[in-house]
């Protein structure tokens, strides 16, 4: 008996805690209008050495989606997020550094960073 992983679990996780994005295609498809999506946003901080035994903050941002909310064509390296829908987010949008893998559970997680203002293709 198959279990419908996407079904039974993504589902109802991206019904508790997914918050609402856009997708800006500009890269996958340039010129297409923004793709109203959900995901899962998270922020991961990460304290870096340097040689003077210091150490400076990165933050790792990524957003979780599920693969079966997307339309085509493939979401890829250099396409936008913006609009998430979270108050610390307002006004900031985010360049897809890495699309991951389906996980072969119908979930994707990206690898996001901020574009700081910059043409996506600057900012890679």
């Amino acid at each position: 008996m198959a279990v419908d992983f996407d079904a039974l679990v993504l589902g109802p996780c991206m019904d508790a805690f997914a918050v609402p994005a856009l997708l800006l295609p500009v890269v996958s498809a340039p010129g297409a209008p923004a793709i109203p999506i959900r995901g899962v946003f998270t922020l991961t901080p990460q304290d870096i050495l340097d040689e003077r035994d210091g150490s400076q903050r990165a933050d790792d941002y990524t957003f979780g989606v599920r693969a079966s909310e997307f339309p085509l064509p493939a979401v890829t390296r250099g396409d936008q997020v913006s609009n998430i829908g979270l108050p610390s987010l307002a006004g900031r949008t985010f360049v897809i550094d890495d699309t991951g893998d389906d996980d072969g559970y119908g979930h994707q997680l990206w690898v996001i960073k901020e574009t700081n203002g910059l043409a996506p293709e600057d900012d890679l």
